[in-house]
């Protein structure tokens, strides 16, 4: 054990980490913070209903409780909101709208540039139209409490919930067409399932967020282990370490425990890091109330597994520190043959390059139909292949670390 902590003592150098400090305050300051707080001032397509929903009934919601819900009587009352608008501009008045049906109408004629009458021309048409969204937002477009939000949302909502539109329902059709026309058997297959659990009071836009940070949050510690890593063998072997340790057994055996102290550095920045940057979007955001929420459903594709969101987060949690851990031994073995740190990055920065775009292709999306190892790599035909790609890759970290580590025991120096 004092060995081993010897070993993490040597990886975890004090200049080292001060330059990997500066990197994640560089990214989170110049990118990340950003990402965040744009994420946490989006309620979704749906706004704070899902979440008075899911606060009511639940993970899930039955017809019955839908119209407990009473989804007449608050649409009413945003109408009733969105009316109050008309008196504060006579452009409402000018195009003869009196509801938002009308405003809908008009808003479509408005932005494909069809004209209203043959009396107006587009281009005043298209002022208007401008004046009239500044009325709208109440100053302020990204104000999703205003009227004209509020409509949106509860449309969107009961386009997923009411099952008197149900018929009609575009998220209906959409998974049904998935069912019904999709090429992969497996799709097919998995679209059906789907239908069985539309039910779920999920925003999948939820997991897309999540799932995309997780990729940004694998990269930065992806970096941070080979900086701290990659420089422990060839440190030694300029300081003559090496060819000390190697004039004995017991001494070559050294470099397993060394192999051990450089996975546990792995698993402890991955785990660090990612959990961190996870728990800072999750509690900046609503995400963490859905915690035990189901995720399957669409959003203009498909999440076809319906595992709870706290499952998800630590499937990709797991997935990312995997390929921290295979980096980790990757670096490890290309250390054991370098004789130089210039050397030594030269091999490490392509290995380090290929697992960060293997890991942004596998997590981003990940257990939809849009996950790039999914549709692009196995062509929607294999289950869950963006998990087996981050397994193998892995595997053939550690089994690549571990055969070269218990070689050096018969190497003569």
């Amino acid at each position: 054990m004092r060995l081993f902590l010897a070993e993490l003592k040597k990886i975890w150098d004090w200049r080292m980490l001060l330059v990997i400090v500066a990197l994640i305050g560089l990214v989170w300051f110049g990118l990340v913070k950003g990402l965040i707080d744009s994420a946490s001032d989006f309620t979704g397509p749906t706004g704070d209903y899902l979440l008075q929903l899911h606060e009511a009934y639940g993970d899930t919601l039955s017809d019955e409780e839908w119209e407990d819900f009473d989804a007449g009587r608050v649409r009413a009352e945003a109408e009733a909101a969105f009316q109050a608008q008309f008196q504060a501009n006579p452009l409402f008045a000018k195009y003869d709208i009196a509801s938002y049906e009308q405003w809908q109408s008009f808003e479509h004629d408005a932005i494909n540039s069809v004209v209203w009458s043959p009396a107006r021309d587009v281009t005043e048409m298209q002022e208007d139209y401008a004046s009239l969204l500044s009325t709208l937002y109440e100053t302020n477009p990204f104000d999703v409490g205003t009227p004209w939000w509020r409509l949106g949302q509860l449309d969107t909502l009961a386009d997923r919930y009411d099952p008197a539109q149900r018929e009609h329902s575009f998220w209906w059709r959409f998974v049904e067409s998935q069912q019904d026309l999709s090429d992969s058997p497996l799709v097919r297959e998995r679209a059906g399932f789907v239908l069985e659990h539309m039910d779920n009071l999920f925003d999948p836009w939820i997991a897309s967020d999540i799932s995309s940070f997780v990729g940004l949050f694998c990269g930065i510690s992806l970096v941070a282990v080979a900086l701290l890593v990659s420089p422990l063998l060839v440190t030694d072997r300029a300081r003559k370490v090496r060819q000390i340790q190697y004039t004995s057994h017991e001494g070559r055996a050294i470099v397993g425990t060394q192999l051990l102290a450089v996975i546990a550095t792995s698993l402890i920045v991955s785990a660090v890091l990612t959990g961190a940057g996870l728990m800072v979007y999750i509690f900046s955001t609503q995400a963490h109330l859905y915690w035990t929420a189901r995720i399957a459903g669409p959003m203009y594709n498909l999440w076809m597994y319906n595992l709870t969101l706290g499952n998800y987060v630590f499937l990709l949690g797991a997935l990312s520190i995997g390929l921290n851990v295979a980096v980790a031994c990757g670096a490890f073995a290309l250390s054991l043959h370098s004789t130089s740190l210039v050397a030594m990055f030269l091999k490490v920065v392509p290995l380090v390059a290929a697992v960060v775009t293997i890991g942004v292709f596998a997590l981003s999306s990940a257990t939809s139909v849009d996950n790039v190892i999914f549709s692009a790599l196995t062509r929607s035909r294999l289950p869950l292949p963006e998990v087996w790609l981050c397994v193998l890759v892995l595997a053939a970290g550690l089994a690549m670390a571990v055969v070269l580590a218990r070689h050096q025991r018969h190497i003569e120096v």
